[in-house]
């Protein structure tokens, strides 16, 4: 009896011990993990991480960040968010921006020479003095841009942008219907609207949204449903290049937009796929909704 009361015994202390070890191994693991707010999180753009500062981004809208100077020479920040930042002199040589999102950020001065800016979008972008030399701005978006006339600028901007940079609504749809890889060469803000007259031809109403930047979504659809009744979505549009998939991050961000606007579902669109991790996230969520490349030109076959 003694024995069977000591093995009894043993066994508790025993399952404490390991509980205890665990709860510290666990504590000590969340408590490293840092947060980054917008006094800190200048280290996200520097080490790469494009979603967590985007993710910054989001849960502080109407912050300006204050990067000037910084540098990033050959960092990899694909749709990094750095609308309404102040990148005065900034360095970005040899990095890969693709996607990334520079409206009305202040650019005086920063230099791209040799990056990869396919799909960037500079609209409304103080790019007085920027340095574009031998970049790749394929699809990029200048609307509203202030730009220097100088020959490097210009010639940069022309070349690229200027084939597909008066397509809209019926027509870009038409076109891009056609000719599937101009989807690719279309800028953020085309694609946006690409995307809001897929709805539209659907019956749905389609409200842009003024701050997408802030919002992380970037219009709201609407449709009354006989059965239903009236559906509200959150749509992002992202127009990515062909080798890049939408990370879990970007999931994320868009499913707390959806809770903090109490739509009925968030849908994100875009112009390749998501990553494994982000697909088994939307498939753990039914309110979350992937239109990937083949689903949007079913939608496009649909809507023309």
């Amino acid at each position: 009896m003694n024995h069977e009361i000591t093995i009894v015994l043993l066994a508790s202390v025993i399952g404490t011990l390991v509980g205890l070890v665990l709860s510290i191994f666990i504590s000590r693991k969340y408590l490293r993990k840092k947060i980054y707010t917008t006094s800190n999180s200048v280290e996200l753009v520097k080490r790469n991480r494009p979603e967590e500062w985007n993710e910054v981004r989001v849960l502080n809208p109407g912050w300006k960040p204050d990067l000037k100077g910084v540098i990033c020479d050959g960092a990899v920040l694909p749709t990094v968010n750095f609308s309404r930042a102040d990148l005065s002199g900034a360095s970005f040589k040899d990095a890969v921006l693709d996607g990334a999102n520079f409206y009305e950020a202040t650019l005086v001065g920063a230099d791209f020479r040799k990056a990869s800016l396919i799909g960037v979008r500079f609209d409304s972008a103080d790019l007085r003095e920027a340095k574009l030399g031998d970049v790749n701005l394929q699809g990029a978006s200048f609307l509203n841009a202030v730009l220097d006339s100088t020959d490097e600028v210009t010639t940069a901007v022309t070349n690229e942008t200027a084939p597909p940079k008066n397509l809209e609504g019926r027509e870009l749809l038409s076109i891009v219907a056609h000719k599937p890889d101009l989807i690719y060469w279309i800028t953020p803000t085309q694609f946006e609207e690409l995307v809001a007259t897929v709805f539209r031809s659907l019956n749905y109403h389609v409200e842009h949204t003024a701050n997408s930047v802030d919002n992380g979504y970037d219009m709201v659809v609407t449709r009354n449903d006989p059965v239903i009744g009236r559906q509200r979505f959150l749509v992002e549009a992202k127009r990515t290049k062909k080798d890049y998939k939408v990370s879990e991050s970007s999931i994320r961000t868009l499913y707390a937009a959806l809770m903090r606007a109490g739509a009925d579902k968030a849908i994100l669109v875009t112009t390749t796929g998501v990553t494994a991790n982000a697909r088994r996230l939307v498939n753990e969520t039914p309110n979350l909704v992937i239109i990937d490349r083949d689903g949007l030109f079913d939608w496009i076959a649909k809507a023309v």
